[in-house]
């Protein structure tokens, strides 16, 4: 859903879902480069604040979220945190899954960053995306905590994350 949110959002403004900061200008500042960065600005690991911009711009000057534009955001069972899925795997463990935005300068892509995604389900998900569960290649990758891809999904229960390239 949150796909489909990210394609809804630049079919109707032009603009990338979660793009809320301009790095490529002298000073960076609010506003867009094309470049998703659900950090809102900030060096580092996306925040929660940067994951409420996604829905709308109270936050952040010169930016729209996707309810300042008509859209909703998708559907979750944490309705505080549209951002977050909570999911159960096989062992009954609940993982909080978070959505944000993020974009790679070395391969010159924006991305979906999935956090807390347990092996189980990522490699459903490469599979549904991809066609194969192949962890280092196609759109959708394996990454660990920090971010960094790998070459293999982890065990069905370890956590890791996954990205997940937005492309048109």
């Amino acid at each position: 859903a949150w796909n489909l949110a990210y394609l809804g959002f630049y079919e109707r403004t032009g603009l990338r879902l979660g793009d809320t900061w301009n790095a490529t200008i002298a000073v960076p500042a609010a506003g867009q480069d094309g470049r998703a960065d659900t950090a809102a600005g900030l060096v580092g690991a996306e925040t929660d604040i940067g994951r409420g911009a996604l829905l709308t711009s109270t936050l952040i000057a010169n930016y729209y979220g996707l309810r300042d534009i008509g859209l909703e955001p998708p559907t979750t069972n944490v309705a505080a945190s549209p951002w977050q899925y909570n999911y159960t795997d096989n062992n009954g463990a609940v993982h909080a899954l978070r959505v944000a935005f993020k974009f790679n300068l070395a391969g010159n892509y924006n991305y979906m960053f999935i956090d807390n995604l347990p092996g189980e389900l990522g490699i459903a998900l490469d599979t549904m995306v991809d066609g194969e569960a192949g962890a280092a290649a196609g759109d959708f990758l394996a990454v660990n905590a920090a971010d960094a891809t790998l070459a293999s999904w982890p065990i069905a229960t370890t956590v890791g994350g996954a990205r997940w390239r937005m492309q048109f």
